[in-house]
């Protein structure tokens, strides 16, 4: 058993995403709906593309308030930092500059992002990327966006971002803030998916990026089907092999702060049942 490295305080927010296009609510029916599920954050998702209008976006911050629901968005899944493709590429840097502006009008704390797909060695693939981040921090310095950009571990083996490219890139690159995806660490390495395993995770985290990044963790979560190439699709967490009851029990332990958002089909119960978990845990 570990030992919990915080006081008896519990400091962990649980939330959806919603890909807005998808959803029959709007975006602030959705922060009502989380409101009034007893969760605490919503994680809007344009998976294609960025479409909002700064107006929508001034509505959407009121109705988060209103609320007292905290917001992140996910980046749209074409950016590609690592492409042949130059203007691609470009694009791609301009388009998370745009997430940043619209985040910063929204209110919403971080942005997660796919980072892009091996077309070369990983050495090399890792070294594109990691200068492409560095030019869209610097951008995101020049227009004073305080927004938090989270680099996501995904779960396809010909995705750029396993945990220790994804840790690697947040020590070198100053104010990059990882997203943690543990459905897809397990998809893609076939293990991870037990109380040891899930703090092997945690102690690696802080060793490696120090106490303050274990207190303000932004963690996704849901059950996954994988083959040997890694994630196929995101299941309920009830329909999955995911140790979620160990995960709770870990994070709990081991005094995990910050947001865990479910990426599950049906999201909403998935959530209500590990944050009850979470509170029921001593």
């Amino acid at each position: 058993m570990f030992t919990k490295k915080s006081s008896d305080k519990k400091n962990l927010k649980f939330g959806i995403s919603v890909i807005p296009e998808n959803s029959k609510l709007s975006i602030e029916k959705n922060i009502e709906l989380v409101k009034k599920s007893g969760l605490d954050h919503l994680e809007i998702a344009f998976v294609n593309g960025l479409y909002l209008s700064e107006k929508r976006a001034y509505e959407i911050n009121y109705a988060a308030a209103v609320y007292k629901i905290s917001l992140s968005i996910h980046a749209p899944y074409f950016i590609n930092l690592s492409s042949p493709k130059k203007d691609i590429v470009e694009k791609s840097k301009e388009l998370l500059l745009n997430v940043g502006r619209f985040a910063r009008t929204m209110g919403a704390e971080g942005i997660v992002f796919h980072s892009g797909f091996y077309y070369d060695s990983p050495k090399k693939t890792y070294e594109k990327i990691k200068k492409n981040i560095e030019e869209i921090k610097k951008s995101f310095e020049d227009e004073f966006l305080s927004v938090k950009l989270s680099p996501e571990t995904m779960g396809k083996k010909k995705e750029f971002g396993d945990l220790e490219e994804i840790i690697s890139l947040s020590q070198e690159v100053k104010g990059i803030f990882p997203c943690i995806d543990f459905a897809h660490i397990h998809a893609r390495t076939k293990r991870f998916n037990s109380y040891e395993e899930f703090n092997k995770i945690f102690k690696k985290l802080e060793k490696r990026l120090g106490i303050e990044y274990i207190k303000n963790m932004h963690i996704h979560i849901s059950g996954i089907e994988y083959n040997g190439e890694g994630e196929r699709y995101h299941l309920n967490l009830l329909d999955s092999d995911f140790k979620f009851d160990e995960w709770v029990e870990a994070i709990n332990d081991y005094g995990i702060e910050g947001i865990v958002v479910v990426e599950s089909p049906e999201p909403i119960p998935d959530a209500i049942r590990l944050k009850k978990l979470y509170y029921d845990k001593p």
